[in-house]
């Protein structure tokens, strides 16, 4: 079962890999790693930042003004730290356009289109992916220019001069917080323009399976409060390059799908200008890919609501992620394989139709084991089974400015204040947590991690229960993802969890999906502290 599609992104091919790789052999070994024998039923090549990845005719490739024979004091590089001037193997900065000009200006390689055709060699879709509003580097080029802070990293490279010309364009140019304020504001007919005049390039020099409209990078397409009236526009967009794509079929002679990758609530979705119900309903897209900006985990994502909205016409794709976060003021960013498993157990289980990674293509590099093993098991509810996996309560992450952030932790031990919050009732804790298909052999265990401040409980005191049954307190449990496999190794956990309590979870308590937590500190007096991370770990 080929249920797995994966995004090859800006980056990671041209920097992880070495020039010699730069040929028509390095660019179809990519394609075999990922293809055989894995889960992988299509692979979509990112085609640009604000900058183009190939020779574009119309858009300014990133490697526009790069000279391979000059030093590293070419216009081009000036704004890069003078350490990260030199070709260096690896590296996310001279070595990433170099390489790019070998493949397309020096060996003069179509590579999108050998990557799209070697997939069709192995049965698989090729897809093209175009990042929408992609803003990278943005706030570190303004201020850099305006001499408030210096960057120098390859962030620099990404603003295209298009962008650095047209102020005029962007969504909030009053504040630079993050890039988000100079994205393209799509409610200017140039930038409409500017974007399909690339879609229309890819339309007219490719032979694709499908074309992804790429709307979380990044995510935020108009000026605040006029996402609604955007949803208008969007839909005439959407509308323009489902007609283009009917024109490319002409040419190619097969269907070419059109995918769009959005918010994974259907909420978010509408708030952020995306009329994602409209483009089902008229049949403009083929596939929706539900996500996040940041790509963290979510392990509840309504895939019945967007079933019921968007019919069985369209594949429904979920983000198999491994990054989590429990609320959004955390230091803790877990990545863990085990997540990875796990979201993609819950998404399926509701019915998604298959499992979209983003990002994951570096791991292929750093670790090209691991990666292969997930791309063998993820795909499908039976070898998932097989496989140790963990479901926490997280924060899915991207909202709509000014949204309600909708996190359930931390949470403190001892209420604030009684009556008002319906989820917790009283001093009672309640946690939903969410385990796709519940296993039918192994073990389970609830894992919850408290504050460094929240005191030593009586544990003769404390009562847990699990779907309303009793569960055991357990004398040595297992680390939590968050204490075992932090992304930022140097931060020091202990400054946001102090220690661990865990229950022995009986299988036969466990529902599929939706499981029920109610776990009740000792109440005879005020109790110190908070629960921030809360998780169930499923050893087959």
């Amino acid at each position: 079962m080929r249920t797995i599609f994966l995004n090859e992104d800006d980056a990671h091919f041209y920097s992880c890999h070495p020039t010699s790789d730069m040929t028509v052999e390095g660019l179809e070994k990519l394609v075999d790693y990922y293809a055989t024998n894995t889960q992988v039923g299509g692979l979509l090549f990112c085609t640009n930042l604000q900058k183009a990845l190939f020779d574009s005719h119309v858009w300014e490739p990133l490697y526009a003004d790069y000279d391979p024979d000059s030093g590293s004091d070419q216009p081009c590089l000036l704004k890069l730290k003078p350490e990260l001037r030199e070709v260096i193997p690896g590296d996310h900065a001279r070595n990433w356009v170099h390489n790019l000009w070998v493949l397309n200006r020096q060996n003069g390689i179509n590579h999108h289109q050998v990557w799209i055709d070697r997939c069709r060699y192995h049965g698989i879709e090729g897809w093209l992916t175009m990042r929408m509003n992609d803003s990278h580097g943005l706030k570190e080029f303004a201020r850099d220019e305006q001499g408030i802070e210096p960057c120098g990293n390859w962030l620099m490279l990404c603003p295209s001069k298009h962008w650095q010309n047209n102020p005029q364009l962007r969504r909030a140019p009053w504040r630079w917080e993050r890039s988000w304020e100079g994205s393209y504001d799509y409610s200017h007919q140039q930038v409409r323009e500017h974007h399909m005049a690339l879609i229309t390039e890819l339309c007219d020099r490719f032979d694709m399976d499908g074309l992804e409209l790429d709307w979380m990078r990044w995510g935020q397409m108009f000026s605040p409060g006029n996402e609604a009236k955007g949803r208008v526009i969007l839909n005439d967009f959407v509308r323009q390059v489902r007609a283009k794509l009917d024109v490319a079929q002409k040419r190619v002679g097969h269907r070419i799908k059109l995918g769009v990758r959005v918010p994974s609530l259907p909420q978010e979705a509408l708030a952020n200008g995306y009329d994602v119900p409209t483009w089902g309903r008229e049949g403009l897209v083929d596939q929706v890919v539900l996500s996040s900006f940041f790509g963290f985990a979510n392990f509840d994502i309504p895939i019945e609501i967007w079933r019921l909205i968007l019919g069985d016409h369209v594949r429904l794709l979920v983000h198999g992620s491994g990054v989590a976060t429990a609320y959004p003021e955390s230091q803790i960013t877990v990545e863990h394989i085990d997540h990875h498993y796990a979201t993609a157990s819950s998404a399926l289980h509701r019915g998604a139709d298959g499992i979209y990674l983003f990002n994951e293509c570096y791991t292929e590099s750093s670790n090209p084991k691991q990666l292969k093993t997930m791309l063998q098991n993820q795909g499908s509810l039976d070898t998932i089974d097989k496989v140790t996996r963990r479901y926490a309560v997280t924060w899915p992450c991207h909202r709509a400015p000014g949204d309600m952030q909708c996190t359930l932790l931390p949470i403190p031990l001892t209420p604030p204040s009684i009556g008002r919050d319906m989820g917790r009732m009283e001093n009672n804790i309640t946690l939903r947590i969410h385990i796709g298909r519940k296993p039918a052999a192994g073990s389970a265990t609830l894992l919850l991690a408290m504050s460094p401040d929240a005191a030593k409980l009586d544990m003769d005191n404390i009562l847990a229960r699990l779907n309303g049954k009793p569960i055991q307190l357990m004398s040595n449990p297992p680390q939590c993802s968050a204490q075992c496999n932090p992304i930022n190794q140097r931060y020091d956990v202990s400054r946001e969890i102090g220690w661990t309590l865990g229950f022995k979870l009986p299988l036969d308590y466990l529902h599929d999906d939706t499981n029920i937590i109610e776990f009740l500190p000792p109440v005879s007096s005020q109790v110190p502290g908070e629960i921030r991370w809360a998780e169930i770990l499923i050893v087959p």
